[in-house]
């Protein structure tokens, strides 16, 4: 792991408990680790309630991509904003919130606009544990992340923070020698028009300082762009005056328009995604006109498109596709030529927004998430012979490549499978998609946002036997997989994957016939997904083995074991041990759904449960750090044992081991 410096300036504020001169210090706590198992040298405390007590500013020096922890308690239930800010686009917060027994109750990346985040929930009296971290190590040595608490007004006034930098304070722009270069000449009224050549690294940027010697309307644009541009101006005093990431009608290119007056500036060039690339970089006093308001669909002949044929009964699948501009749209015209149901679907990998209108501009339908809650939009409806229009457009001016697909044969759920425990039962969380060809160049991708507490269902046919691997992935929630069918049930489920992370993957071999895919969160908690099938001719890589080459076994007489008692709820362990082993017990009076997390910040491990009689029943690897790795089966009454298999190079030895029966958290 590459070494670095980070610093973290956290500050705390709150409404109108305390005065400016009544003020507690955030301490390093007591004690080998904290509530969420951390080491001490991680953590700080407030010894006062952070709702009745201002907290003052505390700078934190790290020298290597770890977390900082900051136990807190509140003397009464009230809402707590938490924010991690950052006016650098190479520095990207991440924050988890703890409570006293360790467990993880939310945890956010970009809630709170750009690369900040924020948790805001109400919280009941008690103790908490607040981490925040960054979210990879590929930032930039001493940028900063902001850590703020409020409750009363200033959780109101952190909520509703501008979710762009605009005026935020980034003294980090134009002080790195490195990536830092001028443009030579003042900018004055009748400067013309410069083109730069810019280059930025991996995870970079590129600034330049530029100096305004009479007020001058300016226009800045990025243009010849092979990354995903972002523009910031700060003023003289590092106020971030302007930012744009994707202007209207450009794509990725960024474009700011402002009246300077005289002053010097810094302007800095970042890449939205991981960079690196090369771009131009246009400074004029001519700004170009705003783009005109877009005309009613179809009307525009550069951004309408004909279907090329006219629908009639049989005439089934037809696809066509194009690219959708940021902050634009794409239209078709489609003739129909007979009386028939018609399903069109608009699937991107961006989030689609689909219209039918009839020649009039009439809006019939419009649909934006599907009937199950993804990112495509369909519509389905009868509809008389004629003309009519077609509009794709993003969610929120969103844009890139589209798929429209028009059938005669709109798909449903089958019958056959509506029995199976309830999967595909329900139309409005069920994709039907019908026949599938899941080849490694053809195989199905889709995105899909999950309510909370909900489900999302997919049917499909395999018109032969075919090995499949099919992975839900999040950053929202924890995914769980589940595969049936109506002539065996329930094939398999998947919580944590191969690796035990909180993805999941199915692999297996499936005979011809009808399948329902199901996705749903371990603990009801919702958020955007990816659902990818695919064909698979190779087994797939064997599980990382980050703590030992040798299989986990169970322990043998004479071996500690630690009996944690019997499961109700949830049962912990937070120990520092002799040797990177530990095993821990507990017994189950019922049957139940059991959750095994665990947590090394210090090195990868293994992960094992077995039955007393020394069958192994789940397996999963950590790689250590930020995030919990887990495992989940489905348990009888009984006795088992969790073994933790720590790498033999860590210097801790800290096992947090977290046990939590389904409903019981």
């Amino acid at each position: 792991m590459r070494l670095f410096a980070l610093t973290i300036v956290i500050t705390a504020l709150f409404s109108s408990a305390g005065s400016a001169q009544d003020m507690q210090v955030a301490e390093r706590i007591e004690g080998a680790t904290g509530s969420c198992g951390q080491p001490r040298a991680l953590s700080y405390t407030l010894s006062q309630a952070a709702d009745q007590v201002r907290v003052q500013p505390l700078d934190i020096a790290i020298t290597r991509a770890e977390p900082v922890y900051v136990e807190m308690s509140l003397s009464s239930d009230t809402r707590v904003v938490i924010r991690a800010d950052t006016a650098d686009s190479d520095t990207d917060g991440y924050l988890a919130l703890f409570n006293a027994d360790g467990q993880l109750i939310e945890q956010d990346d970009d809630s709170g606009g750009d690369y900040n985040a924020m948790i805001d929930r109400e919280l009941q009296a008690g103790s908490y544990c607040i981490r925040v971290s960054p979210y990879s190590n590929r930032i930039s040595e001493a940028d900063a992340l902001t850590l703020s608490i409020g409750t009363g007004e200033v959780a109101d006034a952190l909520a509703n923070r501008r979710t762009d930098n605009t005026g935020a304070v980034n003294t980090a722009l134009c002080n790195d020698p490195t990536l830092l270069s001028e443009i030579g000449a003042a900018l004055a009224p009748g400067f013309g028009t410069f083109v730069l050549d810019a280059e930025i690294g991996d995870g970079g940027r590129q600034d330049w300082t530029l100096v305004v010697t009479e007020t001058v309307e300016v226009q800045i644009s990025t243009q010849d762009s092979t990354f995903d541009t972002v523009l910031r101006l700060a003023d003289g005093t590092a106020n971030i005056i302007a930012e744009n990431d994707d202007a209207p009608n450009r794509g990725t290119d960024s474009r700011i328009t402002r009246t300077l007056v005289p002053d010097m500036y810094c302007l800095s060039l970042s890449d939205f995604g991981e960079g690196p690339g090369q771009a131009e970089l246009v400074l004029t006093d001519t700004p170009e006109p705003p783009p005109a308001e877009p005309g009613p669909a179809c009307s525009d002949p550069s951004t309408t498109r004909s279907f090329g044929q006219a629908l009639l009964p049989g005439s089934g699948m037809n696809t066509v596709s194009g690219e959708v501009p940021s902050q634009g749209r794409l239209d078709w015209t489609v003739e129909v030529g007979d009386e028939m149901q018609l399903q069109f679907t608009a699937r991107g990998d961006f989030d689609t927004v689909l219209s039918l209108l009839d020649t009039g501009g009439a809006l019939l339908e419009q649909n934006d998430d599907g009937p199950n809650t993804g990112t495509d939009a369909q519509i389905t409806r009868t509809l008389a012979p004629g003309n009519y229009c077609l509009s794709v457009e993003g969610f929120a001016g969103g844009g890139g490549r589209v798929e429209l697909d028009v059938t005669d044969a709109p798909l449903q759920a089958p019958e056959d499978l509506q029995g199976v425990a309830g999967f595909c039962a329900n139309p409005a969380t069920t994709t039907a998609l019908g026949q599938i060809t899941a080849s490694a160049s053809a195989g199905f991708e889709t995105n899909v946002t999950l309510a909370d507490n909900s489900i999302s269902d997919w049917s499909f046919d395999l018109r032969r036997e075919t090995p499949l691997r099919i992975d839900a992935e999040s950053d929202d929630f924890d995914t769980i997989l589940e595969l049936a069918s109506p002539i065996a049930g329930i094939l398999a489920e998947n919580d944590d994957g191969p690796s035990g992370g909180s993805d999941s993957q199915i692999v297996r071999t499936l005979a011809a016939g009808t399948y329902c895919l199901r996705l749903r969160s371990f603990n009801g908690t919702g958020g955007r997904a990816t659902i990818g099938i695919a064909e698979t001719h190779t087994m797939p890589e064997p599980r990382d083995q980050t703590a030992s080459a040798a299989r986990l076994e169970p322990p043998q007489a004479g071996d500690p074991v630690e009996d944690l008692g019997a499961l109700e709820g949830q049962l912990q362990i937070n120990a520092q041990s002799s040797g990177p082993l530990k095993w821990v017990a507990f017994s189950l009076s019922e049957a139940a759904e059991v959750r095994i997390d665990a947590i090394s910040l210090d090195s990868g491990f293994a992960l094992a449960l077995f039955a007393e009689d020394g069958a192994v029943l789940a397996e999963a690897d950590g790689r250590g750090g930020l995030l919990p790795t887990g495992m989940q089966a489905r348990l009888e009454p009984g006795r088992y044992v969790v073994e933790m298999a720590l790498s033999a190079e860590t210097r801790l030895r800290l096992h947090n081991i977290l046990i939590t029966k389904a409903g019981g958290e």
